[in-house]
């Protein structure tokens, strides 16, 4: 008991000293377009922009730079008193079409140019995202050109991003697996929240069946739990840790006669998500009497 205690202690050290180391030294997408917005609108205050493209290989970050990157500029806009025109999406998507280019590909200097003819803004603002050197950084390039000449008046690279999008887990998913004892086959069905960065809340419940016990001859058991988290992404895929609490409900019948059990239990559990979509799990249930683990493979969908 005094084992189990002791793991604890350090898991929950653990927890609260070692999330925020990772979200250090990277800022997000949203605070480096609005870094951008306002030098580029200090400098160039009346000019007619449409925001074309995000190279990426993720067309809703692409969405998300070219909406975010209008809104600022005209909230710096306005708090400037400049004249600033800019073309929005909905229209800009339209001239995808005509035009031939996609709003999540490179920018060539043709394109800017018949942007600039087609419509007829004078600046196109664009950018770019590419890996970094380590788990979940990003360096992003953002680029102002002149339309005429596909001259760039204003460009900031690198930015060092992190992307909230994989920062946080929120997931609802299904596994299989097992105690090895009883119950031999668990089912489980959970979802996790995952309000800030690095961290989630998972809840589920647990349905087991079939026991190791031969003279068994019925059994089954229930387990809904909560678990808090911490997140470690690294690519499309990542390392989690955590505890919580559950809830165990069981009834077996053996030699004729029936028995029920009830244990909350306290929880500890790791994993990897891989590809965002296996989910591999190890959890560690005791209720400092008894111990049982359950190790399972699953399938998760990725919001």
């Amino acid at each position: 008991m005094r084992g189990i205690k002791k793991q604890l202690f350090l898991f929950i050290m653990l927890y609260f000293t070692s999330a925020p180391l990772f979200s250090q030294n990277a800022i997000t997408m949203n605070a480096a377009i609005d870094d951008f917005a306002r030098d580029f609108i200090s400098h160039f205050p009346n000019k007619k922009i449409a925001v074309i493209a995000f190279e990426t290989d993720r067309h809703n970050i692409a969405i998300e730079f070219i909406d975010t990157m209008i809104g600022k500029i005209y909230e710096n806009s306005f708090a400037r008193s400049g004249n600033t025109e800019v073309y929005e999406r909905h229209r800009l998507e339209y001239i995808q079409r005509e035009l031939d280019f996609s709003m999540s590909g490179r920018v060539s200097e043709e394109t800017i140019k018949r942007i600039g003819q087609f419509i007829g803004v004078d600046t196109v603002i664009y950018g770019s995202l590419r890996k970094g050197a380590s788990r979940n950084e990003y360096q992003m390039t953002i680029t102002a050109a002149d339309t005429e000449t596909a001259r760039i008046l204003f460009q900031k690279s690198p930015y060092k991003v992190s992307l909230a999008q994989d920062s946080r887990l929120w997931v609802i998913g299904a596994s299989i697996g097992s105690s090895f004892t009883t119950p031999l086959l668990i089912g489980t069905f959970h979802g996790t929240l995952s309000p800030f960065r690095f961290s989630f809340l998972e809840f589920g419940v647990e349905f087991g069946i079939l026991s190791s016990d031969l003279a068994v001859t019925s059994y089954y058991s229930i387990s809904p739990f909560a678990h808090c988290a911490f997140f470690i992404p690294f690519d499309k895929s990542g390392w989690y840790a955590g505890a919580g609490v559950g809830y165990l409900h069981s009834e077996q019948t053996k030699s004729g006669s029936d028995g029920r059990y009830r244990s909350i239990n306290l929880n500890i559990t790791t994993g990897f998500i891989i590809q965002n979509v296996l989910n591999i799990s190890y959890t560690l249930r005791t209720n400092f009497t008894d111990t049982n683990n359950k190790l399972a493979v699953g399938y998760i969908y990725r919001f």
